[in-house]
């Protein structure tokens, strides 16, 4: 039944173009990456390494858990509608067979994602100009990252089977990947909790309530809303060091924010 079921999702996903997005999806982290690493020349001088940094800042913190999350959240997406779980509990199919057959499409596709992503980041390279050799730990840092990928689909295929709903799973892939860069070590500053229920409560509802004035459609306003209460993203501790400013104080806004978005970007979704 497992190679029925690996089958069958093989098929849903040749008519479906969700494989695009492994394609063009890890483009841009290489861009960014690239770009940042070539601002940066004075602070970056391992060359390979520098840049292999900057590429995994992008790609780890924002782009794959958004991947990962939008693939397995799909993943789940056929059987959730129409009823269709009654039609396959009544077939003689285990679950824990089409389970573990999505877990291996998902654990596929980040090998292949990453694979992708270690010759994305040896073309950038090649592009601006790195005489030194490649890595050699460069299939090391690619295996660990397939390896984190499934651990990552693991967890989204299980959200995604017990939440119905395509956007939550998704959030909480991001918030996760936040609070994983997140020292826990950061202490909680007073001050930080005034910023965060700026950023996190008073800007969303402002926001909505501006886009229910101006009649926006609701998939709109609900998108731009949880957008405006997203946390705040973890490279502001480091721009802050770059330009003086008071990175230890950032560093704790971040902590504050991320930590209190694993309870306000699930409601604020509810607006979706």
């Amino acid at each position: 039944m497992l190679l029925r079921c690996l089958r069958a999702e093989l098929i849903k996903f040749r008519r479906s173009p969700v494989w695009l997005a492994f394609v063009v999806l890890p483009i841009f982290p290489a861009i960014l990456g690239t770009m940042n690493y070539l601002g940066n020349l004075g602070l970056l001088q391992s060359e390979w390494y520098s840049l292999w940094s900057q590429h995994t800042l992008f790609s780890s913190m924002f782009f794959l858990p958004a991947l990962f999350g939008v693939f397995c959240a799909w993943q789940w997406r056929l059987e959730h509608t129409d009823h269709n779980w009654n039609s396959f509990l009544t077939a003689p199919v285990p679950v824990k067979d089409l389970c573990l057959a999505k877990l291996i499409w998902a654990a596929v596709m980040s090998l292949l994602s990453q694979a992708w992503i270690g010759a994305l980041f040896i073309i950038s390279g090649k592009l601006v100009g790195l005489a030194g050799p490649i890595p050699p730990e460069l299939l090391g840092w690619l295996a660990c990252g397939a390896v984190g990928g499934v651990s990552v689909c693991a967890v989204q295929l299980y959200f995604s089977l017990r939440i119905r709903a395509f956007a939550p799973p998704v959030a909480m892939a991001l918030v996760g990947a936040i609070l994983a860069d997140v020292p826990l070590k950061t202490v909680v500053d007073p001050r930080g909790f005034y910023l965060v229920a700026v950023r996190q409560l008073l800007l969303p509802a402002v926001c909505l309530v501006a886009l229910r004035l101006l009649r926006v459609d609701p998939l709109t306003a609900g998108v731009s809303v949880v957008l405006t209460g997203m946390p705040i993203g973890s490279t502001t501790a480091i721009l802050a060091q770059k330009y003086g400013a008071n990175a230890q104080f950032a560093s704790k806004c971040v902590f504050l924010s991320t930590l209190t978005s694993l309870v306000t970007v699930p409601i604020l979704t509810l607006f979706l």
